[in-house]
């Protein structure tokens, strides 16, 4: 493996039809991405879409969250665009985003201590940065560790979604149907100069280093209004 600080880190976020999720997460697990979260949304109907006794049916969207190295970004976006209709019109959207600091990546391990706090500092932070979105993906009941943990360290508080997700070190089956277990997904927005200790207590509180735990990963922010310490 190449030096571990050296690895660049993206979040490839897509927003695509109800049940064509799995198709994004077998697309990418092909190029080599280990895992995924799935969340549920909806989205604006278009003109074509049916009327349910003249009431508009707002169409269900799922998103997919993969944190992936950024030598798998475009092998991913290829694949997407092979396996599903994304590139039609109404079909969804996928995108990239920097990702400023990641912890929880197990699977390196063996290139720290593990009890040490795993950390990348890539992405585009900079000196204007002022806050940061901490987002914690973790298994179902686990989030009210992760906010206890985050406003112990300072901060105000946090929003939790819920989620499925199929990570490599997380199969379990059922009369031998892969299960996907649930997830909590944890937003919490903090001061950059205080999202390390933040995230290094959530880390220690929610054994994020041991396989299946979780991951935590930080994406910078240009303006925040609402915030109250």
């Amino acid at each position: 493996m190449n030096d571990f600080k050296a690895l660049r880190y993206k979040l490839l976020v897509t927003i695509i039809n109800n049940k064509k999720g799995r198709d994004i997460v077998r697309a990418v697990k092909k190029v080599g991405v280990e895992g995924d979260t799935v969340l549920i949304g909806r989205g604006t109907p278009t003109k074509k879409e049916k009327k349910l006794w003249d009431l508009d049916m707002e169409p269900t969207r799922e998103i997919v969250f993969n944190l992936l190295t950024e030598d798998l970004v475009e092998a991913s976006l290829n694949e997407i665009l092979e396996k599903t209709p994304l590139n039609k019109p109404g079909k969804g959207i996928a995108f990239v985003i920097d990702v400023a600091f990641v912890a929880g990546i197990c699977h390196a391990c063996d290139l720290r201590d593990k009890d040490k706090f795993i950390e990348f500092e890539e992405g585009n932070m900079t000196d204007q940065t002022k806050h940061v979105l901490l987002i914690i993906i973790v298994g179902k009941g686990n989030a009210s560790i992760v906010i206890d943990a985050a406003c112990s360290a300072g901060a105000a508080g946090g929003t939790i979604m819920t989620g499925r997700g199929s990570g490599v070190h997380e199969k379990a089956k059922l009369f031998g149907i892969d299960i996907e277990p649930e997830k909590e997904v944890v937003l919490i927005v903090v001061e950059k100069e205080n999202h390390k200790e933040i995230l290094r207590v959530i880390n220690e509180k929610s054994k994020l280093n041991e396989p299946g735990q979780g991951i935590a990963f930080v994406l910078p922010l240009d303006h925040v209004v609402g915030l109250r310490q």
